[in-house]
């Protein structure tokens, strides 16, 4: 950079670059936009401007300022040289903290515009603008920070309203009046209540027109009024109803008129039906098993009885009596019906592939009963021993007890005697009866009942 002798040229910016810019201390800068010089302080959000455009212009430029120190004694502004920086008490080319005068504002008195001194400041003032200065004044209204008020209420005769008497505890009145309008009442209670009423009816508004009403009137607006009046009728009344009668056509259909109140009924058309007087019955000789037919444009029913020549008269029926053979048997020949019955043999086997119903006893006689389907008898039955031959669990159910009647009592061989395995809740839940056993599995014991309640056998 090229120095000319007794100036030093500065690096020119932009405003808004100098703005952004984070200088560092004492980087000076041309403000190219405003003319100024920027100075970057220690503080490096600080940008102090240390001389305008016009100061420079006017100040140097016009008085042709040479940059020599001692030239200064020639502006007109100062005929005297400032003192050297080393004059400064701290010798140190610069003004410390020390050296600037304190400025006490610790007191509100202090503030520049703020002048208490005509008057010692009393309790309650307020600050107040005289147009040049805040003085302590006392305000209207505003002498007492805690007021409080008490209401009053009086009927005033004079302007046939009521007063409201705001009294402060400094003894200020206030009193506001209270008029009703036209229609309305104002009531005071002896509470310090104010009742207001109404007496105004609807023919005393400014936007009715009502005349004598009568019931069933109503309201219209007409011509910026409102109008009492009976409503207008509308509808059909039931003296109204009529009904016109057309000749036949199709299918029938019955319309109304609601503006007129005529019902027009259509009649159907049953020239194409049969007459219940047209219906007759044709007989046709039997054949197969009959048929009834019906012709719905001649309004004839054809039936034909079912050929039971063929068929077995119940005076026919007869039953054949054969020998006993194997377990018996019941055959029907419907070509003869004759029922062929051959009893079974005593002693043998009845074979059940389904589930028999036998009414009365049944006398085994030690034979066996065997199948693999359920037997249902109704009865006793009666046999030597009751035995499984094959593998399983045979279960006998019933819906109610079972008893076991044994006169010389009941024997168990080649296996234990089982409990029902109960949980104690499932015990409790039982309709016992004393003498009942079972195991408690949640005691892990076996228990009876006794006199009502259930005891351990062990």
């Amino acid at each position: 950079m090229s120095i000319p002798k007794r100036s030093i040229r500065l690096q020119k910016r932009s405003t808004n670059s100098l703005n952004v810019l984070s200088g560092a201390s004492g980087e000076i800068f041309y403000d190219v936009a405003n003319g100024t010089l920027r100075l970057y302080t220690d503080n490096a959000g600080d940008r102090a401007i240390m001389a305008t455009r016009d100061w420079v212009t006017d100040q140097i430029g016009i008085t042709g300022f040479d940059g020599d120190y001692n030239s200064l004694s020639n502006l007109p502004d100062l005929p005297v040289v400032p003192a050297t920086v080393s004059s400064f008490t701290n010798d140190a080319g610069y003004i410390t903290v020390a050296e600037v005068p304190d400025i006490d504002i610790t007191t509100i008195d202090n503030i520049g515009d703020v002048d208490t001194s005509s008057s010692a400041p009393t309790t309650g003032q307020l600050l107040e603008y005289n147009g040049t200065n805040w003085v302590n004044s006392t305000v209207s209204g505003f002498a007492d920070t805690n007021t409080t008020y008490v209401l009053a209420s009086a009927v005033d005769s004079a302007l046939t309203g009521i007063d409201l008497t705001l009294t402060n505890i400094d003894g200020g009145i206030d009193t506001v009046n209270f008029v009703p309008g036209t229609g309305i009442a104002l009531t005071a209670s002896g509470n310090d209540q104010i009742t207001i009423s109404s007496s105004v009816t609807l023919a005393q508004l400014t936007d009715t027109s009502i005349t004598t009403p009568q019931d069933g009137q109503t309201l219209t607006y007409s011509s910026g009024s409102w109008l009492n009046s009976v409503p207008a009728a509308s509808g059909v009344a039931l003296t109204d109803l009529s009904v016109t009668e057309q000749s036949a056509a199709a299918g029938g259909a019955l319309a109304y008129d609601d503006t007129t109140g005529a019902f027009t009924y259509t009649p159907p058309d049953l020239t194409s039906f049969v007459a219940l007087s047209d219906l007759t019955i044709s007989t046709l000789p039997a054949s197969g098993s009959g048929s009834l037919q019906y012709d719905n444009a001649t309004g004839i029913f054809t039936f034909r009885p079912a050929n039971l020549s063929t068929y077995v008269a119940l005076g026919d029926l007869s039953v054949s009596a054969q020998p006993a053979s194997g377990s018996g048997s019941l055959v029907y020949d419907n070509s003869t019906g004759v029922f062929t019955y051959t009893p079974p043999v005593a002693g043998g086997d009845i074979v059940n592939d389904v589930t028999p119903q036998l009414g009365g006893n049944l006398d085994i006689n030690g034979n066996n009963i065997t199948g693999t389907g359920d037997v249902s008898i109704t009865g006793d039955v009666t046999a030597d021993s009751y035995a499984l031959t094959t593998p399983g669990t045979p279960v006998i159910t019933s819906a109610t007890t079972i008893t076991l009647d044994a006169p010389d009592g009941t024997i168990v061989q080649s296996g234990p005697f089982r409990l029902p395995s109960l949980t104690t809740t499932q015990r409790n839940a039982l309709t016992a009866t004393n003498g009942d056993m079972i195991y408690n599995s949640t005691d892990n014991k076996a228990q009876v009942r006794e006199n009502g309640s259930w005891v351990n056998l062990v």
